[in-house]
């Protein structure tokens, strides 16, 4: 029977979506199983529950199948992605060990004072991964546990594992693992796996993306209701699918992903030093082998989104089929760019070169009302983002001449223009928002041989686009406030925020 189809599987922090599409990249079918919130504790603790990454699985799985009208054969292949960054502990039963450690955790900044004797030894990324490796604050915190740990694993490791029974996982979700980014494969270097607390056996297989890593078990198939013996292929982090699924795969395009964690990727079939002592931008393998992608960050981006949806838009009633976000969008699109003289620093996460940041809402007058605060935060997401990408491209020598944009923020009206405002470059939204899921489904299109190259899979599979053009005179304004408010904000606060912590942990009434 003619294989017609592809699903693409994006496991994200706050939910996961499963989407069929057709071979010209048209969705089919789509579901989506919400995560509960992660754990949160202290300063900087955040966990997913024990169950709560494969329940979403096997629920997006069995929403989507439960539309599918067709026959199991017509599915080529399953694509899969997920959240980068986050850490799975398996012991030799494959139980996890304690609950996922979210890429948003913390604790990792504790590690310092053990790889202290490695710094001199291994290269400034290397020592990034000793510092961020979940192994020491296991062994420091469960020494116990972190004893029986057998794999430890990516959330795209642990899932594939669940789907079709080995330890497998793709080289291009290297966020915290011992990846050898410019040469796609796993480091050499006893002092590294020393460095980081762990054995070369506590390893996934890693294989590239587009590698058909096995087929659905029959008891992955009851749980999901996916077709047993469906192949399912290696993916890639889910940024870097997002950029596959929105085309951008040329020297000088540029995706920016509105999602839990807002990003800019450039991408280059030539390896972009991260000249990581400069700390300016991460490099990751891409969905496309022997590609890379250098990344600018708003850490926690449109996550504030639904912080602001959660706590600050209560009460709110939108119309019949309007999300609160679509309500909000809606108010916020009236208030004039630069929101009246609001500024918002969106730190709601602290990162490594700013280690006592925090939120920051600036210049409340009487004018300035809710729908000046949701879009005060949109732009001050993109501002930093723009920041972080000057930065970037500075260290890179990299230029920017187009930006794409997806992922579930890019419904925002507000946030698109914004970009394309801020940037002073024209923007180009995907058609399909869920590029993350497309981008899996065209991995997993690659590896059943459905087309003989990524370049042809997102010919066929490609997107079609919206067109936004920067305003000239936005672009001052926004300009002037990053130079003049922006970008001095830190230099002047930091010893206040700085000063702010202290006094907060003192007195944490939680540490009693």
């Amino acid at each position: 029977m003619e294989k017609k189809y592809v699903i693409g599987i994006d496991s994200g922090t706050q939910s996961t979506r499963a989407i069929l599409f057709d071979l010209k990249g048209r969705k089919q079918f789509s579901a989506t199983a919400v995560h509960p919130g992660l754990i949160l504790g202290g300063q900087n603790q955040a966990e997913h529950d024990f169950n709560d990454l494969y329940n979403g699985l096997c629920q997006a799985c069995q929403g989507l199948m439960a539309q599918f009208d067709g026959q199991p054969e017509e599915i080529a292949a399953i694509g899969l992605t997920a959240q980068r960054g986050t850490t799975i502990f398996l012991d030799k039963h494959n139980r996890q060990v304690c609950r996922p450690v979210s890429w948003m955790d913390g604790r990792w900044k504790e590690n310092e004072p053990i790889i202290q004797k490695w710094k001199d030894k291994v290269d400034p990324w290397q020592y990034y991964l000793m510092n961020y490796s979940r192994m020491h604050w296991l062994r420091k915190n469960n020494p116990e546990g972190a004893d029986t740990v057998k794999k430890y694993l990516t959330p795209t490791g642990y899932l594939s594992y669940r789907l079709v029974g080995q330890h497998m996982d793709t080289l291009s979700n290297n966020l915290g693992m011992p990846i050898d980014r410019e040469h796609w494969c796993l480091y050499e270097e006893d002092e590294l796996y020393e460095g980081m607390g762990l054995t070369r056996d506590q390893m996934a297989s890693f294989v590239l993306p587009g590698t058909i890593m096995g087929t659905v078990t029959r008891k992955a198939a009851e749980k999901t209701g996916l077709p047993p013996g469906c192949k399912v292929a290696a993916g890639a982090g889910d940024k870097q699918c997002e950029v596959l699924g929105s085309g951008t795969l040329s020297r000088g395009q540029a995706y920016i992903t509105l999602g839990t964690m807002t990003g800019l990727n450039i991408v280059d079939d030539v390896y972009i030093e991260d000249a990581y002592q400069k700390m300016k931008h991460r490099t990751y393998t891409a969905a496309v082998p022997g590609c890379w992608h250098g990344e600018a960050v708003s850490p926690r981006g449109f996550w504030l989104v639904s912080w602001f949806r959660d706590n600050l838009a209560q009460g709110l009633l939108p119309e019949p089929g309007q999300s609160l976000e679509e309500l909000l969008d809606s108010e916020a699109v009236n208030i004039p760019p630069g929101s009246e003289g609001l500024i918002t620093i969106p730190d709601w996460k602290t990162t490594w070169d700013k280690p006592y940041a925090r939120g920051t809402y600036m210049g409340f007058d009487i004018r300035h009302k809710r729908p000046h605060m949701f879009r005060s935060l949109i732009e001050g997401i993109i501002l930093q983002l723009k920041l972080s990408t000057e930065e970037m491209c500075a260290v890179t020598g990299r230029q920017i001449s187009e930006i794409r944009v997806g992922g579930g923020g890019s419904k925002s009206q507000v946030a698109l223009q914004a970009i394309a405002d801020i940037f002073g470059i024209p923007v180009k939204k995907s058609q399909e928002a869920e590029t993350c899921s497309l981008g899996a489904a065209i991995c997993a299109a690659v590896g059943a041989e459905c087309f003989g190259s990524y370049t042809e899979a997102c010919e066929a599979m490609g997107q079609h686009y919206t067109r936004y053009e920067p305003n000239p005179k936005h672009h001052t304004l926004y300009m002037d406030l990053m130079d003049e408010v922006v970008r001095p904000y830190y230099a002047v606060n930091e010893h206040l925020l700085k000063n702010l912590s202290d006094i907060t942990k003192k007195n944490d009434w939680r540490a009693e």
